[in-house]
């Protein structure tokens, strides 16, 4: 552990990833081993010779519960203490609240809310330039692949010295009903990221290669960062095997299936209960336990109920000790549907 408290595999990605975030020109960072991973380039120094802030800008929907988000916040977590200099602005574009709110404002992090949602078009992009203006933000760095052509047309003119696009799934999806909409838009976007932003990342090289439209060959200013786990929370012992299948009100000699993520219809979790009832003929000390929030909670618990094993799930809602599950837990069933491909599941890293 670091001195911090962080776990030295963190720590460097979060030295990987604000090292990615190089204000002082609009190449890549590259690492310096001799600086604990991140090179003096990449410090901001004004006349006085004194490091001044960095303020970057986050383009996010909320800092809510969904993988990218804790993610980010994790990054944003031991960047503060490891890299101070940089002031970190959260830009939610859906304007309301979100569970991690109030952890990164005692970090030091801003949150602005947009007061209107991506359907005012007109109103959303005059607000969101209004504040890039007004921010003088030294970094954008957008988390929602073609839609950040919109956030990156927004930042016209102004002095940013760098813009990213994060890429962070396959499912190229964007926020209109209309198939024809899609269609006709989803190219121009595409293009406009590539050519506006400084660095495409992707988390994986197959989200990056089908973003770009690309072979594995890459321009200069393409990256790829993979997702960070911190690793301490797996090494601590909250409770034994037995004391947490009688806290679920499980036998002790329960075999737990665990699925943890947004219970929605791409994550697939009705179908554990599909390969639950199945399991119950092989070993009838099966159970399956669901770590997630979602509208197809109620559809997991309907369907238990059809099979005749709502005894045997326990839907847990959201929870913030998934490391404390997996430990515990006997199997992960992870059965999001095949297409579109899973950019690098954040749930297998930590498992």
């Amino acid at each position: 552990m670091s001195k911090h408290g962080q776990a030295p595999g963190l720590r460097l990605v979060a030295a990987l990833w604000v090292s990615d975030i190089k204000p002082s020109s609009y190449t890549a960072g590259f690492l310096d081993p001799q600086s604990n991973g991140l090179s003096t380039e990449y410090q901001s120094v004004n006349s006085n010779g004194h490091h001044k802030s960095v303020r970057l800008l986050q383009i996010v929907e909320s800092l809510n519960t969904g993988a990218v988000e804790n993610w980010l916040y994790r990054m944003f977590s031991a960047a503060s203490t490891s890299h101070p200099q940089y002031h970190w602005t959260f830009f939610c574009t859906l304007g309301s609240p979100g569970r991690l709110d109030e952890s990164v404002r005692q970090l030091g992090g801003e949150i602005i809310y947009s007061p209107c949602d991506l359907g005012r078009k007109r109103a959303f992009f005059s607000n969101l330039r209004r504040v890039i203006r007004e921010g003088n933000y030294d970094v954008l760095h957008s988390h929602h692949d073609f839609v950040s052509a919109v956030y990156l047309c927004a930042a016209l003119g102004a002095p940013i010295r760098k813009r990213i696009v994060h890429v962070h799934n396959t499912d190229e999806g964007l926020p209109t009903p209309s198939a024809v909409k899609r269609r006709l838009l989803k190219e121009p976007m595409r293009q406009a990221c590539i050519r506006l932003a400084d660095n495409v990342v992707g988390i994986s090289n197959e989200v990056l290669a089908k973003f770009s439209g690309k072979s594995s060959i890459r321009s200069p200013g393409d990256r790829v960062i993979y997702y960070g786990v911190d690793t301490s929370p797996f090494r601590q012992s909250v409770c034994t095997r037995e004391q947490f299948r009688l806290s679920l009100g499980f036998s002790t000699d329960a075999k737990i299936v665990l699925f943890i993520g947004r219970m929605v219809e791409l994550k697939n979790p009705v179908f554990v209960i599909e390969v639950l009832s199945r399991l119950l003929e092989i070993n009838r000390n099966a159970v399956a336990v669901f770590a997630g929030a979602g509208p197809l909670e109620s559809n997991v618990r309907e369907l238990a109920c059809q099979y005749n094993i709502a005894g045997r799930v326990k839907v847990l809602g959201w929870r913030d000790d998934t490391a404390t599950l997996m430990r515990l837990s006997d199997a992960l069933i992870f059965p999001r549907l095949e297409e579109p491909k899973e950019g690098l599941g954040l749930v297998l890293v930590e498992a």
